[in-house]
C-alpha cells in the first residue's frame, strides 16, 4: 500500500508504518498538491528533501496561485491591500518566494495554476462555487497522469485545503500530507489522520537544514505563521519523521 507523511512519528502510531523502501521500489512519480504558495514546503519540505536525496521523481503544484483582476472586501481587510496592482504584486512576490524555495529542494517540476485564494473569489472564505472542485480536478487531471497524487489532509478546514483535497479524491486514488500549521489548532483531525496506514520517512539534519532553509524563503508568511509556540524546529525534534497517508477514496468521478 502507499502511504503519507507524518512528522510526530509517535510510536503509538507506527503499527501501520512502512520503510522508505516501500516508496523506493514505486518509481512512479510524486505529486503534491499545495492549495497555496507555502504549503506543501512548509508541511512536507523534510520528507520531499529525503524522496530527492534518494532520486524518488518529485513535483509540486499550486492551486490557488492566479491572478486577482479585482479586489474584494474579503481581500481588502485580510491582506490590508489598497488596489488590484497591490494584490497583483503580492501574488508575484509569493510566486518567486516558491520558486526560491523548492529550488533549495532541489524541485524543477514546480506548477502553479491559476485559479483564486479565497479572499479573492466572490464568496470569500465561505463555502465555494459548486463546480470549482469539478474545475480544479479536471484542470490538475491534465497533468498528473498515473503519477501518485499527494493532496492535504484539510486539517483545520481552511476552505482551500478541503478543496484541493476533494479535487484530488474526484481524480483518483490519492495519499494525504498534515497540514502544517493546522495540525497545532485541530487535534482531532490530526489525530484521526495519525491513525490511518503510512509511510514514514526520518528526516536527517542535514535535510531539515534544508528544509528550514526553504522554508525561510517565504518572507511574507513567516511572521503570520511561525510563534514562540510553532517552529519547524520544534516540529522536527519532536518528530524526527515524516510521513505520507493512504486512505480509502470516495468512489472516482468521471472527469470529462
Amino acid at each position: 500500500p502507499q502511504s503519507f507523511i507524518n512528522i510526530m512519528d509517535i510510536p503509538l502510531y507506527n503499527k501501520y508504518s512502512t520503510s522508505i523502501m516501500h516508496i523506493q521500489g514505486m518509481r512512479m512519480k510524486y505529486i503534491f498538491l499545495a492549495p497555496h504558495l507555502d504549503d506543501v514546503v512548509f508541511s512536507c519540505g523534510g520528507i520531499i528533501k529525503e524522496m530527492c536525496n534518494k532520486k524518488i521523481d518529485v513535483g509540486v503544484y499550486t492551486i490557488f496561485a492566479g491572478y486577482p483582476d479585482m479586489l474584494s472586501k474579503t481581500a481588502k481587510s485580510f491582506f490590508h491591500l489598497k488596489n488590484v496592482e497591490e494584490a497583483r504584486q503580492m501574488v508575484v512576490i509569493r510566486k518567486l518566494e516558491d520558486y526560491r524555495a523548492l529550488q533549495k529542494l532541489g524541485i524543477v517540476d514546480r506548477f502553479h495554476f491559476n485559479f483564486l485564494d479565497a479572499p479573492f473569489r466572490e464568496e470569500g472564505f465561505g463555502q465555494p462555487s459548486k463546480d470549482l472542485v469539478k474545475r480544479i480536478a479536471m484542470e490538475v487531471n491534465k497533468f498528473v497522469g498515473e503519477c501518485n497524487l499527494v493532496v492535504p489532509y484539510g486539517i483545520g478546514n481552511h476552505v482551500d485545503h478541503v478543496v484541493t483535497r476533494k479535487a484530488g479524491e474526484m481524480i483518483g486514488k490519492v495519499m494525504y500530507y498534515a497540514d502544517f500549521p493546522y495540525m497545532y489548532f485541530d487535534k482531532e483531525n490530526y489525530d484521526n489522520l495519525l491513525e490511518k496506514e503510512n509511510t514514514s520517512i526520518e528526516v536527517s539534519q542535514q535535510s531539515f537544514e534544508i528544509w528550514k532553509a526553504a522554508a525561510l524563503e517565504y518572507k511574507s508568511q513567516l511572521a503570520s505563521i511561525f510563534t514562540s509556540r510553532i517552529s519547524l524546529e520544534k516540529y522536527w525534534e519532536t518528530n524526527r519523521s515524516q510521513a505520507i497517508y493512504c486512505c480509502r477514496a470516495p468512489q472516482t468521478i468521471k472527469l470529462k
